[in-house]
């Protein structure tokens, strides 16, 4: 009994080591730094005059920063500049210490707007006094970890350590410093889960054996629910099948099938893209909208209709490719994460166990979110074509060779301007601001981008 006991301990242990080197790597550094002899990048902001701030240790790796005698002090170490934009999961840890009294206070912030002046910037709290309850001494330094992730897309990410103490006093003959404080930094670590939660445009969603990161959220309670549509080969193999569809129960039925989320951070229009195509009865329909706030719960979140019942009542039934009818959705959303959903329901034929009324069923198929274009110019998207400066204020270069026919679209699709250009250089100082499409036509291709005129 005690050998198979063993055995299994051990085979636990084996178990569990394997975990954390899955965990581990997974895992990537982003910055490790132990300020050994340097600064790594990092910058010392004095917000007090005169008192003592960060400096390295000079007998051991680390900072330190002390408070002053009789008077308050504010103490700021700055990051260097971190680029967030890829949407990994980041977190921070790194050791703390505290020696002598208590009389200090430590927070721990990050911020996307800082320049160089740590009172401008929008600072956000990763950890507020996070050396409260630790008790003092340089052999009590613990690990802290900001455990829940930065909600971060930025490029310009800083993190910042703000040390903080009303001072510290001598009293008595001879004079002894009274509530004097220490605190010291060690091994600070940022790291990437390597993982991006946060798809890029152009986005389309996968879909080819499962719904893939798409949630489900059946708030009526009905039986049937939004499903990936499987499809097998003649060896009764699974298939790539980019679609997904649903039954209606001939209930009541609010059933969301909602993206991850997706960075729409850049200016310019975006839309939603799909096909779509219904069977035999027009029972509910599908809705599309879109969240900035989406976190798990779709009850809790705000959503914005771009289209609601937007298969038309006239379109024809069947699945069949010719069936499928394709739609747009034109959105000027502006966030860096929005999750757009499509829903169905509610049921709108009476409700009834008449097996004579059929079920509807509904599919959808390759689902984007793209750049827009207007429908004027689509068919001209062959190829980009480099601009600068982007944004504009009176001349735009072009970067083609030869001659070349210029046209220029506001998002509406309307044309605003054309012109032939042969130096690579067109004259927009005449376009109100805003956002703007160029098609670029040499005699062998035709180019497009976009560009804003301020």
């Amino acid at each position: 009994m005690k050998t198979i006991t063993r055995m299994k301990q051990f085979i636990l242990t084996a178990i569990l080591m394997l975990c954390l080197v899955s965990v581990t790597n997974a895992q990537e550094i982003m910055h490790s730094t132990n300020w050994e002899g340097s600064l790594s990048g990092w910058t010392v902001v004095n917000d007090v005059a005169d008192s003592p701030t960060w400096v390295l240790r000079s007998n051991d790796a680390g900072l330190e920063v002390v408070n002053t005698v009789d008077a308050a002090s504010i103490e700021w170490f700055v990051s260097p500049q971190f680029d967030f934009s890829a949407g990994d999961t980041y977190t921070v840890e790194f050791e703390k210490g505290w020696n002598d009294s208590q009389n200090g206070r430590l927070d721990v912030y990050y911020a996307e707007d800082y320049a160089g002046d740590v009172s401008a910037a929008s600072w956000q709290v990763l950890g507020e006094d996070i050396l409260n309850g630790q008790s003092t001494g340089w052999k009590n330094f613990n690990s802290y970890n900001t455990n829940n992730t930065i909600p971060s897309t930025s490029p310009n990410v800083r993190i910042a350590f703000k040390y903080a103490s009303t001072g510290f006093t001598m009293e008595g003959d001879p004079a002894v410093a009274v509530n004097k404080n220490r605190v010291r930094l060690k091994n600070f670590v940022l790291t990437t889960s390597g993982i991006n939660p946060i798809k890029l445009i152009p986005y389309g969603a996968g879909w080819e054996y499962t719904l893939d990161d798409w949630n489900i959220e059946n708030l009526a309670g009905s039986a049937k629910t939004w499903e990936h549509k499987d499809k097998f080969d003649t060896n009764k193999d699974p298939v790539p099948n980019s679609v997904v569809f649903i039954t209606d129960s001939k209930s009541d039925q609010d059933d969301w099938l909602i993206s991850p989320a997706i960075k729409c951070s850049d200016v310019f229009q975006k839309e939603v893209v799909f096909k779509a195509a219904w069977k035999n009865q027009q029972s509910s329909n599908i809705s599309v909208h879109y969240s900035t706030d989406y976190a798990g719960d779709k009850a809790t979140a705000s959503w914005t209709t771009l289209g609601s019942d937007v298969i038309p009542e006239s379109h024809a039934f069947g699945f069949s490719t010719s069936d499928y009818i394709s739609l747009s959705f034109p959105t000027d959303v502006l966030a860096p994460k929005v999750y757009f959903a499509i829903s169905y329901g509610p049921f709108k034929a009476p409700i009834t166990d008449d097996p004579d009324i059929s079920q509807n069923e509904i599919r959808v198929m390759d689902f984007k979110v793209q750049e827009y274009y207007p429908t004027a110019i689509k068919n001209n998207k062959i190829q980009s074509v480099k601009l600068f400066p982007n944004p504009a204020t009176s001349i735009l270069n072009v970067d083609v060779t030869g001659e070349a026919e210029v046209e220029i679209y506001n998002v509406a699709g309307q044309l605003v301007k054309a012109a032939s250009i042969r130096s690579n250089q067109v004259d927009v100082s005449d376009l109100n601001p805003g956002q703007y499409i160029i098609t670029v036509k040499l005699s062998d291709a035709v180019y497009i981008n976009r560009f804003i005129k301020k």
